[in-house]
């Protein structure tokens, strides 16, 4: 970057080039690799903002277990895993997020046949399902279309939730 001999004139113009040279070396993380939280930055008057992040990045990978009043969803690198009141639920592979904190994967959705069981038993009446979603800080949205036009939901989790699912017996 090529900045004329004229424009260093003055503490402003310092404040500037300082503030340019940062962004056009920096890639937008901390260290090791992980974005900042807090990213600051700096006007041409010198005085510093802090913004803070509160959607994720695309290509963020959900984990954990979010859990609410009639699902709970698992999240892993394997997949997810939803429970409902009386279904359950899979996906294979890890859950991307976008960049505006939606997702929307394919898997499967079964109606539980209720009575006794194993949670080894695979269900008998899988449909194929789509899941969609959109993050919102530590709250999901999720809607399940089975093929053949129905939805379950919107169903709404929150991060680190257990839930307060009853499940049908």
């Amino acid at each position: 970057m090529t900045v004329p001999a004229r424009a260093l004139r003055g503490r402003r113009a310092v404040v500037v080039l300082v503030a340019m040279l940062a962004v056009a070396c920096s890639d937008g993380e901390g260290d090791a690799g992980v974005p900042s939280p807090n990213p600051s930055t700096s006007d041409a008057t010198g005085s510093t903002s802090t913004t803070q992040t509160t959607e994720p990045a695309d290509g963020s990978v959900l984990a954990g277990t979010w859990g609410g009043d009639e699902a709970i969803f698992t999240f892993t690198s394997e997949g997810l895993v939803a429970m409902f009141e009386c279904a359950t639920g899979e996906t294979a592979g890890p859950v991307r997020l976008d960049g505006d904190g939606r997702f929307e994967v394919r898997g499967w959705y079964a109606l539980d046949a209720g009575g006794p069981g194993t949670a080894s038993e695979e269900p008998e009446s899988k449909v194929e399902a789509t899941y969609t979603g959109i993050r919102s800080q530590d709250q999901l949205e999720v809607v399940v279309e089975l093929d053949g036009g129905v939805s379950r939901g919107p169903f709404l989790v929150t991060q680190g939730a257990d839930g307060a699912l009853e499940r049908c017996v």
